[in-house]
């Protein structure tokens, strides 16, 4: 059933129940014959039975519903980062933030995700890793903590305000 390259350690893993110390347990898969090497189970979150419980109910924001020159700012597990939006419907964008891009510079927003390959493209999401392209670099920051929107008002907008 398995091939060689499947396992790390290349022989059948078996499934043993530990307790996570909160009164639940926690599977660990170790392999079979004594030689103590262990792999830990996937985190739900990054399973796809974890992902296909993520519904509309968890926060973030979608790129394409703000305006041109709207400002997204992002806080993530180790930094700042401030978007500001040239073209909202494909993510161009001027970038800055985190140690990787101290100085602003033109990203495309890609969007989120819990760090592998499956990206919620145009999508930034609390608790998930948002990715940019930028300077002929993919950028993938630290999960993402909170978020907030400034939104760009219009002269057209502040006249009709201020009258």
């Amino acid at each position: 059933m398995y091939g060689r390259d499947d396992i790390a350690t290349h022989q059948n893993p078996t499934l043993e129940p530990k307790s996570n110390g909160e009164g639940g347990i926690r599977p660990d898969i170790t392999t079979g014959g004594g030689g103590g090497k262990r792999m830990h189970a996937i985190p739900r979150c990054c399973s796809l039975e974890g992902l296909t419980e993520i519904n509309h109910t968890l926060q973030g924001v979608e790129v394409a519903t703000l305006g041109r020159l709207d400002t997204i700012l992002i806080r993530t597990v180790n930094s700042d980062y401030r978007i500001l939006l040239l073209d909202p419907e494909t993510g161009h964008a001027i970038l800055e933030g985190g140690g990787q891009i101290p100085e602003p510079v033109e990203a495309k927003i890609i969007g989120s995700s819990f760090g592998g390959s499956i990206i919620r493209t145009g999508w930034i999401g609390v608790g998930l890793r948002m990715e940019a392209w930028t300077n002929d670099k993919y950028l993938r920051t630290s999960p993402v903590k909170s978020f907030g929107v400034e939104h760009q008002i219009s002269p057209e907008l502040a006249t009709d305000i201020s009258q």
